[in-house]
């Protein structure tokens, strides 16, 4: 059997207040017969009280510090772990919550409230809720949480959660996560998660419920009902502490409180305020960042994103109403709606709320919404459609509906019959959509099918600055319905709901693109019917309209060889879902594809700029002084700008540009050499922003073959690759001057060329750069710097970064440093770079070097083959210094650090592991570096930091133990070092373990043999 370790995140910071280590886990004195046992770190819960397949636990206190375990020891045939807190303080979860045995849902329950502190994380098999309710409902009784219970009639699976008061709130800033398909809950009167919670392909639940109400548990998907039902005769104990309130959770973010205050702030008045402004009060969901493939917010109050884009999947918003019999309506908001998270979370009470996705048959997926509620036995008063539309159609989903399409979803429209109570309105809130005759037949259509009333707008629906309202003056029978939203989400709303749809791929006359460009107001959106091609044959086209959205639903525009495809003069533009190629103009014309004016911004969002040309600059967009762009999930490839700069983007004075999620690539800038920028270029004191960016392939016949900034610029690279540009003078793949400053985080910059200085990045004048959990390889420079050169006062610093393998025909392999500037490395690794003259892994000419806990072996030069010039290093490993002057101390001189290949031993870029007997390991100094927590990985120190940029890897040691028996089911605890998690290879093979002490695995066991892994062995044993 093999076990491997695999380093975890982060733990809780030790500066915790002396109060909190006393919280600990103990049964309570009830007679539930719960057993708690102390082994080293590990709380291992068993007993408990049995009621056919599940089992009842309960808990005086409940509470983790970091590195402690909280083990649920279980049987096969349990289905159901439920726990209840009953000493009435607050459970402070700073550990793991484990469960093994079976594949058991866990529930704990505790009405003081919750708090998940940063390192709080979860392995358990199956469901995972943490709740502060004040009993859970079953089909023959109440597991009430305080008092007595009768245990025999809480079989089968529990029905409802119950609020019999109100109580405590929960609070999370950990990263929680279950297992693939399973669902997470946190309920209470309140809840605040600024960690991540993640369900892959299962369901999140977040609820802050009203007092003296309860609602419902769907076994089916483990998911809550969407309303409330009024609470029953409830016998036994009630509770009486309110808990844990919005207004005292500052005492745990300030003084000696044991949370950070890193994601909230408290203000004077001790309110907590979060990210975004907002005030969290009871009552409230807040929350950060869901993963998972369905995500359920419901409060009595609101809820607050505290950033929308941080929730995946599909999220559905409750508000609930004041009461549980108070009527209830459900909003269904189009994606392509102007702002659709501000309607989502901005529902009044009594309302349901969710979005239809741009991909997806509008009019089912609201059937599907709808059935799921008609299933519960529940009716609405009111439906609510917001979407973008115009006379007598709109559209929802990848529908657009009419007249025509309405006729083919008569089946589905009969089935929303049966949610709509009697009386119910159907609210159409789009532009103009009754106006005319053909509007109030499509009105009127809707009320046939559905049976409704129905209101839609004549005019403009939206928000007045683009002269709209949200009244729907065309009505069907009587409308009762009050508007879905509160009346601060509509002052605070600016769009407006008009479409004009492109039904002709021709260049001229009524329906076309450029038709509907030009009749399109402010705030519009012109979207295109389906996809197909649209081949311009009568020049550009001029776009003057203000915050118009052309969404090209997959289509293509096509320059046809002869003209720029779009000419913008708007100071607000979005494009997003279309390919625009073969744009072209000549001469000394800007822009092949996109010409933007002066002051103009323009949001591109999943779409391609391709094989477009310009005369002069921008090969696929040009933009003129101050522009602003933002590039999403897009493409900007094979554009050339034949005589300029920028052959992808190109930018004049103070630009700021923000590109996520794309990719810059083949784009050639110049062809006379002195051009700047192959992929993008920005000049004096121009913003650029890089994050989850591949920028690669592209070319320049002068300076910065991916990207380059001139005069002042700013560069911020985050997760991205920077990878085989190429530069006809100097910065392969980055290039900046004249007090330009660069941050390169987590990040790739390998396989660039460049003529002369600079391979991977060439960086001069004044500048200021820093390098972190980045690695720079396999770039060349025709004279000096392969991986980075540094020039006339500039200052650089490295941390926790990898410099392998780059070339420099001349000085410098790695870094080439010269004219006073300054170069300051920590935790990093300079290895395997090659220079043909000298300092194969740094040379300084004139300037500075100082090296901390770094690692210089393996390069190779005429001379001084690691290191050329004079150094301080401390602590450092240094295999070759003989062409270097070092002052400093604690150095290693003349030993190889055993180096591993660069590969990929964990984290988002390549590095260079430690094989098991380097003299790097625990050879650095903590307190030269102790603004860094982790390695280039992100994997913690462990013990005494080490040398170089990656921490010992413990993940290929191998924990030796002796099983002898058949091959049989068993339950092991394999005892481990803390703070790492196991693998274990065995038959059949078990995942990933948990962070903590001990691992718990069920499996059917067939010995092998220890592999040979070149990995030390570590104590272990194992115990059926």
């Amino acid at each position: 059997m093999l076990i491997r370790a695999l380093p975890l995140g982060l733990w809780l910071s030790s500066a915790i207040a002396p109060w909190a280590w006393g919280q600990s886990i103990t049964a309570a004195p009830d007679g539930t017969d719960t057993q708690v046992n102390l082994d080293t770190r590990t709380y291992l819960i068993n007993g408990g009280t049995p009621a056919g397949n599940n089992l009842f636990h309960s808990f005086d206190q409940f509470g983790l510090n970091a590195g402690e375990t909280a083990h649920f020891l279980t049987q096969p045939h349990i289905q159901n772990v439920l726990g209840r807190v009953t000493g009435g303080n607050v459970s402070i979860v700073n550990g793991l919550i484990q469960l093994s045995g079976s594949t058991a849902n866990l529930y704990l329950v505790n009405p003081s409230g919750w708090i998940f502190g940063n390192n709080a994380s979860l392995y358990v098999p199956a469901n995972f809720a943490a709740t502060t309710a004040t009993g859970i409902g079953f089909e023959d009784g109440v597991f009430g949480a305080v008092g007595s219970n009768d245990y025999g009639q809480l079989i089968g699976d529990p029905t409802h959660l119950l609020f019999q008061t109100e109580t405590g709130l929960i609070f999370n800033q950990a990263d929680l996560a279950v297992a693939e398909g399973q669902s997470l809950w946190l309920v209470g009167s309140s809840v605040l998660s600024t960690g991540t919670l993640t369900a892959p392909g299962g369901n999140v639940t977040i609820a802050a419920m009203p007092e003296s109400q309860q609602i419902r548990i769907s076994q089916d998907g483990m998911v809550l009902s969407l309303v409330l039902e009024a609470l029953p005769l409830i016998t036994g104990e009630a509770v009486s502490a309110v808990g844990l309130q919005a207004t005292d959770l500052a005492t745990y973010l300030t003084g000696d409180g044991i949370l950070s205050a890193d994601t909230v702030t408290v203000s004077a008045e001790g309110a907590i305020v979060l990210g975004n402004g907002a005030t969290f009060q009871d009552g409230v969901v807040a929350v950060g960042a869901v993963q998972a493939a369905e995500v359920t917010l419901l409060a009595s109050q609101s809820v607050i994103p505290i950033d929308p884009a941080l929730i995946e999947g599909r999220p559905t918003v409750v508000v609930f109403p004041a009461h549980s019999d108070d009527p209830l309506a459900f909003t269904f908001i189009d994606q392509r709606a102007d702002n659709p998270d501000d309607l989502l979370y901005g529902g009044s009470q009594g309302t349901i709320a969710t979005l239809i996705l741009r991909e997806e048959d509008g009019i089912v997926a609201v059937t599907e919404a709808l059935n799921v509620l008609a299933a519960t036995g529940q009716q609405v008063k009111a439906i609510n459609l917001v979407v973008e539309g115009n006379g007598g159609y709109f559209w929802l989903g990848n529908t657009l509906v009419d007249g025509a399409s309405l006729e083919t979803y008569q089946a589905q429209l009969q089935q929303w019959r049966s949610v709509l109570g009697p009386g119910a309105d159907l609210l159409l809130y789009s532009c103009f959509t009754a106006l005319g005759f053909e509007g109030e037949a499509f009105v009127a259509q809707w009320a046939a099918l559905t049976g409704a009333d129905v209101a839609a707008s004549t005019n403009a629906t939206g928000s007045a600055s683009y002269g709209g309202d949200w009244e729907l003056e065309h009505r069907t029978g009587t409308i009762e319905a009050a508007s879905p939203f509160t009346g601060a989400t509509l002052a605070n709303w600016e769009g407006k709901l008009a479409t004009l749809t492109v039904t002709d791929f021709g260049d001229a006359g009524a329906g076309t693109l450029r038709n509907q460009i030009a009749a399109a107001g402010a705030g519009d959106l012109v979207i295109f019917a389906a996809p197909g091609t649209v081949t311009l044959t009568s020049g550009d086209i001029a776009w003057a309209t203000n915050n118009l959205t052309l969404d090209g639903n997959g289509a293509t525009v096509d320059g046809n060889g002869s003209d720029r495809i779009f000419t913008i003069s708007a100071s607000n533009t979005t494009i997003q879902n279309i390919t625009l190629q073969n744009g072209s103009v000549t001469g000394n014309l800007d822009g092949g594809a996109i010409s933007v004016a002066d002051n103009g911004a323009l949001t591109v969002l999943n779409s391609t700029i391709s094989s477009n040309t310009a005369g002069d600059k921008g090969g696929g967009i040009y933009f003129g002084d101050d522009g602003t762009l933002i590039l999403s999930n897009s493409t900007v490839s094979g554009n050339v700008a034949v005589g300029g700069d920028g052959g992808g983007i190109s930018f004049q004075d103070r630009a700021t540009l923000v590109i996520r999620d794309s990719t810059i690539s083949g784009n050639i800038a110049g062809d006379t050499g002195g051009d700047h920028g192959g992929g993008i270029y920005l000049q004096n004191d121009g913003n650029a922003i890089l994050t989850n960016v591949t920028l690669t392939n592209n070319v320049v016949s002068g300076d910065g073959g991916g990207i380059a900034l001139i005069d002042g610029g700013r560069l911020t690279v985050v997760n991205s690759t920077i990878s085989g540009n190429t530069a006809g003078d100097n910065g392969g793949g980055i290039y900046l001057d004249d007090n330009g400053s660069l941050t390169l985080t987590n990040s790739t910059v390998s396989g660039n060329t460049t003529v002369d200085d600079g391979g991977g990045i060439h960086f001069d004048n004044a500048g200021v750069a820093t390098v972190s959990n980045s690695t720079l390889s396999g770039n060349s420079a025709g004279e000096e710097g392969g991986g980075f050169y540094l020039y006339d006062n500039s200052n650089l610093t490295v941390n926790n970064s990898t410099i392998s393998g780059n070339a420099a025909t001349l000085e410098g392999g790695g870094i080439y440093i010269r004219d006073n500037a300054n170069a300051t490395l920590d935790n990093t690794t300079i290895a395997f770079n090659t220079a043909g003259t000298d300092g194969g892994g740094i040379y300084v000419r004139s300037g500075t070097g100082t090296i901390n806990n770094t690692l210089v072996a393996n390069n190779s030069a005429g001379t001084g083959p690691d290191l050329s010039g004079t150094f301080t290093a401390n602590s450092s490993l240094i295999l070759d210094a003989s062409g270097a002057s070092l002052g400093g101390g604690s150095t290693i001189i003349g030993q190889d650090p055993l180096l591993l290949p660069l590969g990929d031993y964990g984290g988002p870029t390549q590095t260079h592991a430690l094989q098991p007997n380097s003299p790097a390991i625990n050879g650095g100094n903590g307190g030269l570096v102790s603004s860094l927590a982790t390695d280039q990985r992100g994997a913690r120190f462990f013990g005494r930091v080490d040398i170089g940029a990656v921490e010992f890897d413990v993940s290929a040691a191998v924990v030796e133990g002796v099983l002898n028996t058949a091959p049989a089911e068993h339950h092991w605890i394999c005892p481990i070092l803390p703070g790492f998690a196991l693998e274990v290879e065995g038959d059949p093979e078990v995942g990933e373990s948990p962070d903590g002490d001990h691992l718990t695995c069920a499996a059917t066991w067939h010995w092998h043999p220890l592999a040979d892994l070149g990995a030390p062995r570590l104590p272990g044993s194992f115990h059926p």
